[in-house]
């Protein structure tokens, strides 16, 4: 019967399932998604990244053999570059025999990972030059049953030409602008609507994101001591712990905001590996070379928004220069408030990676901002 069809799950939703369980994983586990002969890839800061569907040649009718995915490792490595191509089972992939060179060192090195199936699992195919991964098919089914209103969502998205939606609505990110991520903002991030992560951060947050979600971004005027964003205590005796351990005082801490933007998602997560506007916008050096490669590329992890059209919830900061937002308007008699100032407090300290709050706090910092 149709139900007993392997066709019912595209081998895309496979596809998705090894991206979020390598990219979002520690070295120990990612052991678990390479052959022994590359384990040297599991170290989280030697790996770049994963880009799918790649062309890496063309059969002999001119037709193209598309890789799953290209991984990509750290420049800085000195590894190679490795195709992985994903299937149901491993007797699939055997009987491609055109495409073994592009995975047994002819014309490129690779693997292969399938579903483990108790009678035949072999450790290599081709001839024992191609190593294989199995994955744990229970793992995987517990996973989609997780993700199954996503990827329908995604789905209908594609067939119908419309979002993609969550279950439980739209969620609310902050970002918090550090560093040089304040020139991108205001160079790039701002004026073109959108906005980009450095491959060497974890993706555990942004991979979240949806269209229709809302992402603040948060810049401060000044943060001291460094990094201790806490709400303004109304409490008799507050201590806030120090990241290296003791206590401050309330007195012993200031910061103030001097720009919060807030922008509603359009295209939600999703990798660009091109040289292409507003695609390269991040990366000024890379643009410069004269072959920006793919995996010389330093941003190659999106979202994008909405340009600003009169959303009830958009905000787009336009208060006088020298206008800031004190810490002491930030008070923690308020829950909602509190969730706000953690949440950027956590932004700030995992590089700018989004994080998210409640919709009482999102509609605490939207009130305040209107009251301006």
């Amino acid at each position: 019967m149709f139900y007993n069809s392997k066709k019912l799950i595209d081998e895309k939703v496979l596809q998705q399932y090894y991206f979020e369980r390598f990219m979002l994983a520690d070295s120990k586990t990612r052991k678990l998604l390479l052959p022994p002969k590359y384990y040297a890839y599991s170290c989280t800061n030697v790996v770049k990244g994963l880009n799918p569907e790649v062309n890496v040649g063309y059969k002999e009718n001119g037709g193209k053999h598309i890789t799953d995915y290209f991984l990509y490792p750290m420049p800085s490595s000195n590894l190679e570059k490795l195709n992985i191509e994903l299937k149901w089972v491993i007797k699939d992939f055997e009987a491609q025999q055109e495409r073994f060179p592009h995975y047994n060192g002819e014309i490129s090195n690779g693997f292969v990972v399938a579903l483990y199936e108790k009678d035949y699992s072999p450790a290599f195919v081709g001839e024992n030059r191609i190593p294989v991964v199995y994955l744990d098919s229970e793992d995987f089914k517990k996973w989609f049953t997780k993700k199954s209103y996503a990827i329908i969502s995604q789905s209908l998205s594609n067939k119908l030409g419309i979002k993609p939606s969550r279950l439980s609505g739209e969620k609310f990110w902050v970002v918090c602008i550090v560093g040089a991520s304040n020139q991108h903002y205001i160079e790039h991030g701002k004026p073109y609507d959108i906005w980009a992560f450095r491959d060497n951060n974890n993706p555990k947050n942004i991979m979240k994101i949806l269209p229709n979600d809302y992402v603040v971004f948060v810049r401060f005027n000044h943060c001291f001591p460094g990094r201790a964003v806490y709400p303004y205590s109304l409490k008799k005796t507050p201590q806030f712990p120090k990241s290296r351990g003791g206590f401050l005082s309330n007195e012993d801490i200031s910061w103030s905001i001097d720009l919060i933007d807030i922008k509603k998602v359009n295209k939600g997560y999703h990798l660009n590996y091109s040289n292409k506007n507003p695609y390269n916008g991040f990366d000024d050096e890379w643009k410069k070379l004269s072959n920006p490669l793919p995996e010389t590329k330093n941003y190659t992890q999106f979202i994008t928004f909405n340009k600003p059209n009169g959303d009830s919830f958009e905000y787009i900061w336009d208060a006088p220069i020298n206008t800031v937002l004190d810490r002491k308007l930030f008070t923690d008699d308020s829950s909602e408030c509190e969730g706000l100032i953690n949440g950027i407090r956590s932004s700030m300290n995992t590089r700018g990676d989004a994080c998210e709050v409640s919709r009482g706090s999102f509609e605490y910092l939207h009130q305040l901002l209107s009251s301006m």
